[in-house]
């Protein structure tokens, strides 16, 4: 595929960071573009097993702390609230059984940033 065509599917704002460092060889800025597409990829898999292990984790603690394993089913926070609403309508609608672990697996990256946000720091 030429550049042009490429500028177009991606957009010249979207290469600029790489046009930048290449002022005057697109051909190497597009290089650099399609090796952080690649690099970006291998890590795919690390950060999804971090989340995983991380949430995991997280949802072990709770249910130590709160001695129970629906903890998130206690939030009075709206924002909080919602989120766990929409995984259990999640749950629902795929007709499978509710499960503290099928909530906890469906709950978003979001959430769990959200979650430590120092406004709710009194409730947990």
């Amino acid at each position: 595929m030429n550049i042009n065509d490429l500028e177009k599917l991606l957009s010249q704002k979207r290469l600029s960071t790489y046009y930048n460092l290449f002022p005057t060889d697109k051909g190497k800025a597009i290089e650099y573009y399609r090796l952080n597409t690649q690099i970006s990829e291998s890590l795919y898999p690390l950060l999804s097993n971090l989340e995983i292990t991380l949430r995991n984790s997280i949802h072990n603690s709770f249910t130590i702390h709160h001695k129970s394993d629906d903890w998130f089913s206690q939030f009075r926070q709206p924002e909080l609230f919602d989120q766990v609403n929409v995984a259990k309508r999640k749950i629902l609608t795929g007709h499978n059984p509710m499960t503290a672990d099928k909530v906890i697996a469906e709950l978003t990256f979001g959430f769990w940033t959200a979650l430590f946000n120092k406004q709710y720091a009194k409730y947990f």
